[in-house]
């Protein structure tokens, strides 16, 4: 779509096909059982910057300079196409809850944690460019949040 000549002129096009493929990526993705969170009790505290999380396999990450999901909710068939395209561009999680697939506006330190997480970075890693990128991002806040919604569905500690 980025090179298609006749569609140059709608810039946020392949990213709102971006969102299009993330969201039935997540709907047909598998599923995967909530984290139990009392196998994290049982984890001695020097091991937590090794933890290594894992991601709901319909989880989806995507980052956006125009405001895909606003121009993508605009134009679902009930709606009548019209958005602001003069929004700031956009985090997005796109993921699955027991058969819907929700489209979440994030936060950058939130986007950049998660993002860490999908390359299979370590606790460490992750909360040190999510902190980068937020200068008060809270990690217990996200990953409580993340456990708790079963975006963050499994760990492991790294051997390094």
């Amino acid at each position: 779509l980025a090179a298609f000549e006749p569609a140059q002129s709608l810039v946020y096009l392949p990213d709102v096909a971006r969102l299009e493929w993330a969201w039935h990526t997540a709907f047909h993705a598998g599923d995967a059982s909530p984290l139990p969170l009392e196998s994290l009790a049982t984890l001695p505290p020097e091991t937590y910057p090794n933890l290594v999380f894992h991601l709901h396999p319909s989880a989806q990450l995507l980052a956006s300079a125009y405001p895909v999901s606003r121009i993508w909710e605009a134009n679902q068939p009930e709606r009548d196409g019209a958005a602001e395209l003069n929004a700031s561009g956009e985090y997005l999680l796109i993921a699955r809850h027991d058969l819907d697939v929700e489209i979440e506006r994030i936060g950058t330190g939130d986007y950049t944690l998660l993002s860490a997480v999908a390359e299979i970075q370590t606790l460490a890693v992750a909360n040190d460019a999510a902190q980068t990128m937020e200068t008060h991002f809270d990690l217990m806040r996200a990953l409580q949040r993340y456990i708790a919604s079963g975006v963050i569905v499994g760990f492991h500690l790294d051997s390094q």
